[in-house]
């Protein structure tokens, strides 16, 4: 089970994010900054998260999003799931990088394709509307994030997910229907 830390940032919770949260690894010991630290720098994908969450919250060094943003980057590009949700966060609130919806999309896509049910959810709620509004992957987004076994992700998930749902023509619903059953059975092997 992935430890929470809350990301207490009256901004980010303005800026309408569903999960506005710094996700913690788990796999790595509690460890000393030191040494948290040094596993980052040998490549510890875990350490590289946490050692971002500290900056991001500002738990245990000076905060600094800059700082955060760059270790985040450096797990997620190493394929962690839970580091590329928390960079796909940055990216679309602005913290420590500039504002970039594109870049987000990207990186909650690669934890949504690891099956990370809020990853699943923003990138949906970001396919919704505005400049990047693609309503059928939306509904493959938003229909498996009302599935996961997250109860929080599948309540916020429901409303919007009906809300893309009613603006599907028959083909769009159909084609929509057959995204989720390719991910469904990806996911499965």
């Amino acid at each position: 089970m992935r430890l929470l830390v809350a990301l207490s940032v009256a901004g980010l919770l303005a800026a309408g994010a569903a999960h506005a949260t710094h996700q913690a690894g788990h796999g790595t010991p509690a460890k000393t900054l030191p040494e948290l630290t040094r596993a980052a720098e040998q490549n510890d994908a875990v350490a590289q998260n946490n050692l971002a969450v500290m900056y991001a919250t500002g738990s245990g060094v000076k905060q600094d999003y800059g700082q955060a943003a760059k270790w985040y980057e450096k797990a997620a590009e190493q394929g962690y799931a839970i580091a590329q949700y928390n960079l796909a966060a940055m990216y679309e609130h602005g913290m420590g990088v500039s504002r970039d919806l594109r870049a987000a999309s990207i990186w909650y896509q690669l934890a949504a394709d690891q099956a990370d049910p809020w990853a699943q959810f923003n990138l949906g709620r970001l396919e919704s509307g505005g400049e990047l509004k693609n309503i059928v992957s939306a509904y493959r987004w938003l229909y498996l994030a009302s599935e996961a076994e997250d109860a929080e992700v599948r309540r916020v998930a429901a409303p919007q997910l009906k809300e893309v749902a009613a603006q599907l023509t028959p083909a769009q619903s159909a084609e929509a229907t057959r995204l989720v059953t390719a991910w469904k059975s990806r996911a499965k092997k």
